[in-house]
């Protein structure tokens, strides 16, 4: 079998690889056997690491011929369906959906989410999209859910699941990277959303945690192009104190590990909080973004959010976590077990299995 994925791969982002590493250990698992070719922004980097065939996502022609052998289509992880990031990203997907339906294949959305859309007609196009040309999927969150039912999509077809990232197993101590050991605050910028101000209460936090409990700031880089500048600002401003920054390449299961190694995390970026949750460690997820809203309302309260930036509002929020470590187990336990809808999604697309009935696996509201 040939299968196509599509999705925001080689860009630097160590979600969005983790995502993909995620995917196709769960196209393993099926036991079907399968040739997979990749859309990547970095065909030779991704080839190295996934051991797939890659074609650039914007090399036209080989994503046709890429398109024209596959057997199944698979857009694969986290909210490509959006224009809070541009609307040419937007763009890109709903045409990769449109062509991949005149050629007549089986498109798949596996663990996807739905939005910020910055205005009704860009939502309107995007449904519209997706009615026509999205055979089923599988949806990470139940906001994402809702509006897909809300927008016309056949609630037969669509599964709630979570992240793809959930369906990776904890990391064991002993293959642990040993990049941060002891007490540590992890900080997770992102740098189209920093402000001076933001950039300052974090500074403050990272003084704020040493003096009162030696815990030492980790600066974690997810996306090293976007991230590496803030990391670096927020940074000059704790001189005084140990720190570490780290920027490395975005393999996930590296990423995997160091957030495993934190004792707490303030994240301004989502997969921030899963590899937190997923480690069982407490979180607070930072600013406005719906993204990291929805997360945070799935969580069952065990994540608390800050929305302006106070070195204090974030200090309580982060004893309010740790405090709430009973609801964070029973949400990563949630989480993990609602992954399974990816999987029973994947098995369906690439063996042409029915779908269950909607009392069968609690996968599908």
């Amino acid at each position: 079998m040939q299968i196509l994925i599509c999705g925001a791969y080689g860009q630097g982002n160590a979600g969005d690889e983790a995502v993909l590493d995620a995917l196709l250990q769960e196209i393993r698992k099926t036991g079907v056997p399968a040739e997979v070719t990749v859309l990547s922004k970095n065909c030779r980097e991704t080839e190295r690491r996934a051991d797939v065939t890659a074609v650039h996502s914007f090399f036209i022609p080989g994503v046709l011929r890429a398109m024209r052998k596959a057997d199944v289509v698979l857009q694969g992880g986290g909210n490509l369906l959006q224009n809070q990031t541009s609307t040419r990203s937007l763009l890109y997907y709903l045409s990769f959906l449109e062509q991949a339906h005149r050629m007549g294949k089986q498109t798949w959305l596996i663990g996807c989410g739905f939005g910020p859309f910055q205005n009704r007609l860009a939502k309107r196009q995007a449904f519209r999209t997706l009615r026509r040309c999205a055979a089923g999927g599988s949806i990470r969150d139940p906001d994402s859910l809702r509006q897909a039912l809300e927008n016309g999509l056949c609630p037969e077809r669509f599964l709630l699941s979570s992240d793809l990232t959930f369906a990776l197993a904890a990391p064991p101590a002993e293959s642990r990277c040993g990049a941060v050991q002891g007490n540590t605050l992890g900080i997770v910028p992102c740098g189209n959303r920093m402000t001076p101000a933001w950039e300052s209460a974090l500074a403050d936090l990272a003084r704020k945690r040493y003096r009162e409990r030696g815990t030492q700031p980790v600066l974690l880089c997810l996306q090293r192009r976007e991230d590496a500048g803030a990391a670096a600002r927020i940074e000059k401003r704790i001189q005084d104190i140990p720190h570490t920054v780290i920027i490395i390449p975005p393999s996930g299961d590296t990423f995997r590990n160091i957030f495993a190694d934190l004792s707490e995390t303030v994240s301004f970026r989502l997969h921030g909080l899963l590899f937190s949750v997923s480690g069982s460690i407490p979180c607070a997820a930072l600013g406005t973004d719906p993204k990291l809203a929805a997360f945070a309302a799935d969580a069952g309260g065990a994540v608390p959010t800050v929305a302006e930036p106070s070195a204090d509002a974030m200090a309580e929020a982060l004893d309010y976590a740790a405090g709430r470590k009973r609801a964070l187990d029973a949400a990563r336990e949630k989480l993990v077990q609602r992954q399974k809808g990816n999987s029973d999604l994947l098995r369906i697309a690439l063996t042409a299995a029915d779908f269950p009935n909607k009392t069968s696996s609690g996968s599908i509201v």
